[in-house]
């Protein structure tokens, strides 16, 4: 799978199902990079949940919600310019808010 830099940490991105509805979730760990080395970020380690799970959302195939606020903030951008996803103009609401859409392309 392909890594992306994000807050500063090279993560790996894992990419697994939610169990409830096998909607397809995105998890990143820390890369064993030199970088990482330097900050004494371990290889293995978690570093965010980049989707968000919706279970009565109508997914197309493919498709997931990403969390991109709070401490996921800025997570989106990185995962479009790394061409692991692609948004798709949709929105679902999870909680008190609106969260984008999107195709996965790995």
């Amino acid at each position: 799978m392909k890594t992306v830099t994000f807050m500063g940490i090279d993560c790996e991105i894992d990419k697994r199902a939610y169990p409830r509805n096998k909607q397809p979730a995105l998890q990143l760990f820390a890369a064993d990079s030199p970088g990482n080395r330097e900050m004494g970020i371990h290889h293995g380690a978690p570093v965010l949940t980049a989707t968000a799970c919706l279970p009565d959302f109508p997914f197309q195939e493919g498709e997931t919600a990403i969390k991109d606020y709070s401490e996921n903030e800025g997570i989106l951008d990185v995962l479009v310019q790394a061409k692991i996803i692609e948004l798709t103009g949709k929105s679902a609401r999870s909680g008190f808010c609106n969260v984008p859409v999107v195709k996965l392309l790995v």
